[in-house]
């Protein structure tokens, strides 16, 4: 399990893996630049590009159900936050034979290497050794997918959906906040409060 920054982590790691992977041979016929967006970002993204743009955008969080039976560690009571992130991938190239290249040579490293472990995320997020996340495509119907593309003002463009399963955020132990105070409250009887109210 790990922090609060393992979201932003398995996005850059991905953006970062396939960069460093993507052979120098296609990039003298096809040079690219892998991103992670934002929101904002995706929204403003160059329709006419000079060089091919490989994006990852996250457009939505969900919960993992399966995961849902972990537990955070040895004699842990509490459960951990168990996610999906569901990514699509977009190219954006000048010419269709840049476009639909650098997609098949995405579609394959994802195909042929669906895992990324503790060795490959970000450290930033406090990974365990042993933690692995899984890389799987992800049916996404073409009326959302075109209803994604329309919210941002593009037309429809190349994409490849895909799922990362499972990522889970290790239990809140922050005890900064103010503690809490415990007041008991009981129930007089009528005589004792007209007893009270008796003036000497």
């Amino acid at each position: 399990m790990a922090g609060l920054a393992a979201i932003h982590s398995v996005g850059s790691s991905l953006a970062t893996w396939l960069r460093n992977r993507y052979p120098a041979s296609l990039a003298a016929d096809h040079g690219c630049s892998f991103r992670l967006l934002s929101s904002s970002e995706l929204a403003q993204l160059d329709e006419s590009p000079g060089e091919a743009t490989c994006a990852l955008y996250l457009h939505r969080i969900g919960h993992d159900s399966v995961a849902r039976h972990l537990r955070s560690g040895a004699g842990g009571d509490t459960q951990p936050l168990a996610l999906t992130l569901h990514y699509f991938v977009t190219v954006i190239a000048a010419g269709a034979l840049a476009e639909h290249t650098i997609a098949a040579w995405v579609a394959r490293e994802l195909h042929e290497h669906p895992l990324l472990d503790a060795s490959l995320l970000s450290a930033d997020a406090g990974w365990r050794r042993d933690e692995v996340v899984q890389i799987q495509p992800d049916p996404l119907e073409p009326e959302v997918l075109a209803r994604i593309w329309e919210s941002f003002r593009h037309t429809h463009r190349l994409t490849l959906p895909y799922v990362v399963r499972t990522v889970c955020l290790d239990p809140s132990r922050e005890t900064d906040h103010a503690p809490v105070v415990a007041i008991r409250t009981g129930l007089a009887s009528l005589e004792a409060v007209r007893n009270l109210a008796v003036l000497p």
